[in-house]
């Protein structure tokens, strides 16, 4: 409610229009009594002043620019501390310069003011002046003076009516202007990041976000950008690595990002994820799946993908429609991502009353899985199910291949990419895959598709799941009228957004309201639907 009404919080608010502009109102106030100038120019002052508050509330906090009632309040205050500088200085000013005033005043005996002004005479050398202005002083009947009404004008002579506190005064509003101004030109840029593995054995992954990441940019600014500003890329490198994704975390985060499209690895996302809920920066991740990332009741954590508690239930039906009475293996690499999408596809199984023949696990990143391999060839293993990456999966085929297995693969959504084939080539013909829907078959997505392939890229795996999060980022901001996290959340939760995915939303958990997994089959080089 409060911050509705002012437009920003209670702690900006009061930092920028009592502290900051009040200092200038109230020296702006002073400046223009001690010079003799009207009080219509205390208010005029304190209004702009008002109007430098918002700047600088929006420049620099996130606040909301155009803002009626933010503004009357805190121009109100700023008059009210400019009225109050303005007449404690003119009361002084009349008591300390005009002895005659201060006798005849009862309300401040007791000889206050112990200097007369160097510019001040002495009252028998300045009779003539005096004498006309007292003329025009109101005296009070009780005896006090009415220091607060009098003083129309200036009783001293031209040539004695200083200049020097007014042009201060001005100085300290122009100054506070060009601060306001400057405040809302270094604002003009809103950076966001994509963080995903750049380099590392998962770096096709990780180029496939910043494809999607750099074309999502360049298409929003294209288009006027975020209200009115453009944004800004960074990029981050995690290679997977849960350490060296805190690193990246706090490094984007120092640099004032308001989104983050990643992490790629599940095991990177949920470390990072407590750096951005600290740091109030949005996380979105187009590809981890771990249930666990939203599980934790971060709010400020959203994905457009889906989660393999759902990928798992798929391939489990699956396997046990089409493969019942066949031996059955379960392999992952011990990663987050690898162990969760295992698990739950097993805990599928095990509920149709399938009991897999093996349960194993490998070290990711090796080149030689023969032991494996002679394994599953000693079980008789008609299907083996690997959660993990498209490296090792791509190895097992072709080692299982040259030792004259025809074990059929099925995975997960981290085969996505044209890697998987480079490492087996037609070996790989027939590996099954689950998949969210291909956005490229989107009709929404075809101008977008059409702009990445006239740049020779293929707009494969996660590429449009990174442009689709960034375009519901820039929607919900676009909604909420603002870039603030607290703003932009409240959207996200609550609203729906057209993207190349199709129109999306997000639950009470962050996890995306679309269209669940789809089997894949690899043929010719290319993956597509199983018909």
């Amino acid at each position: 409610m409060i911050e509705a009404l002012l437009g920003t919080s209670l702690g900006v608010f009061f930092g920028i229009t009592c502290i900051l502009t009040g200092f200038c109102a109230f020296m702006t106030g002073q400046a223009i009594a001690d010079t003799w100038r009207s009080y219509w120019q205390v208010v005029v002052y304190c209004a702009l002043l008002g109007a430098v508050a918002r700047f600088l509330i929006y420049g620099l906090f996130d606040g909301a620019l155009f803002s009626l009632s933010g503004y009357l309040i805190g121009a109100a205050l700023l008059i009210l501390i400019g009225s109050f500088a303005f007449l404690t200085t003119r009361a002084r000013k009349m008591v300390c310069q005009y002895p005659w005033l201060y006798r005849r005043t009862g309300l401040f005996r007791g000889n206050r003011c112990t200097r007369i002004t160097s510019k001040a005479r002495p009252l028998d050398k300045r009779r003539g002046a005096t004498q006309g202005f007292r003329r025009r002083v109101r005296v009070a009947q009780d005896g006090t003076i009415g220091a607060f009404r009098a003083v129309a004008s200036d009783p001293r002579p031209q040539g004695e009516r200083g200049a020097e506190p007014m042009k201060f005064s001005r100085s300290i509003l122009a100054a506070a202007v060009v601060v306001a101004v400057g405040a809302t030109a270094a604002k003009a840029d809103i950076p966001i990041a994509v963080v995903g593995p750049m380099t590392g054995q998962y770096a096709a992954f990780g180029a496939q976000m910043k494809a999607g990441a750099e074309q999502a940019v360049a298409d929003i600014n294209k288009a006027g950008g975020v209200l009115g500003q453009k944004l800004v890329l960074e990029v981050g490198d995690d290679a997977c690595d849960p350490k060296q994704a805190v690193a990246v975390a706090n490094q984007v985060a120092a640099k004032g990002v308001k989104l983050v499209a990643g992490h790629f690895c599940s095991g990177s996302s949920i470390p990072a994820s407590d750096v951005y809920a600290e740091e109030n920066v949005i996380q979105i991740s187009p590809a981890s799946t771990n249930p666990k990332l939203t599980e934790q009741g971060k709010k400020n954590v959203f994905r457009t993908c889906g989660r393999d508690d759902q990928q798992g239930m798929v391939a489990g039906n699956y396997i046990a429609d089409k493969y019942a009475g066949k031996k059955i293996a379960i392999v992952h690499d011990k990663q987050a991502y690898s162990k969760g999408l295992a698990d739950e596809t097993k805990k599928q199984l095990n509920a149709r009353g399938i009991q897999e023949v093996m349960y194993e696990t490998i070290t990711p990143g090796e080149k030689d899985y023969s032991a494996l391999v002679s394994k599953l060839k000693q079980a008789g293993v008609d299907v083996l199910y690997y959660g993990g990456y498209h490296t090792e999966a791509g190895l097992i085929v072709r080692q299982m291949r040259e030792q004259g297995m025809s074990t059929v693969l099925i995975s997960g959504d981290a085969l996505v990419t044209q890697e998987y084939w480079g490492i087996t080539g037609p070996l790989g013909e027939g590996t099954l895959m689950t998949f969210s829907p291909d956005p490229r078959k989107n009709p929404a997505a075809a101008p977008v598709v059409k702009e990445f392939r006239a740049k020779g890229i293929e707009p494969e795996g996660y590429t449009l799941y990174t442009y689709g999060a960034i375009q519901a980022w820039v929607d919900a901001a676009k909604a909420a009228g603002s870039t603030d996290t607290a703003k932009v959340i409240d959207k996200m939760r609550t609203g729906s957004f057209e993207t190349v995915l199709g129109k999306i939303g997000f639950d009470d958990k962050s996890d995306v309201k679309a269209p669940g997994y789809v089997f894949y089959v690899w043929k010719d080089g290319k993956y597509d639907y199983v018909q």
